[in-house]
């Protein structure tokens, strides 16, 4: 899906489209789905992540309708300390530039992400890390399975959550 993602530098410098206070600063990373920067929030006072994705990219039911919606929502659900919450999201469209995304406007937390974690410093990857991150993770699977809140793709995806601050801002 790489192939439907824009130019990250068309949004750096931009505010966000319904939200002039929202302005993208710095891409962070990009992935296979789209590109998250890091914003700064003028009404919060703080940075913000903003995931840019190409609607091309998000999940459509057949009649067309946004699947990928409900699955945003539902990291809001959770009381979990290790999940990022979404403060907005917005669509982003530019026919001139030919932009049609969607931006999720989420908490920033800034490290990196599990993949890049383990890549980095292997060493660090000890019996007590691992049932710290599985702990960390049946924790949060269970609260989801309490709440009603299935997890379809999300793990893989790393659409909403991280397990710790090592591996939130994953793209």
């Amino acid at each position: 899906m790489r192939a439907n993602l824009p130019n990250p530098d068309y949004f750096v410098g931009k505010t966000l489209p319904g939200r002039d206070e929202v302005q993208i600063i710095e891409l962070k990373d990009s992935g296979n789905d789209g590109h998250l920067f890091r914003a700064h929030s003028k009404s919060l006072g703080s940075d913000v992540a903003c995931k840019i994705i190409p609607r091309s990219n998000l999940q459509h039911a057949p009649d067309g309708s946004e699947i990928w919606r409900a699955e945003v929502h539902k990291a809001d659900l959770l009381r979990s300390n290790t999940v990022v919450k979404f403060i907005d999201v917005r669509d982003w469209k530019d026919d001139t530039a030919k932009i049609d995304c969607v931006a999720l406007i989420s908490e920033f937390v800034e490290g990196i992400c599990l993949r890049k974690f383990i890549t980095a410093y292997p060493e660090e990857i000890t019996v007590s890390f691992i049932r710290h991150w599985l702990g960390t993770m049946l924790n949060l699977f269970n609260e989801m399975k309490v709440r009603g809140v299935p997890h379809g793709e999300a793990a893989g995806r790393a659409q909403f959550f991280g397990a710790s601050a090592s591996t939130k801002g994953c793209v």
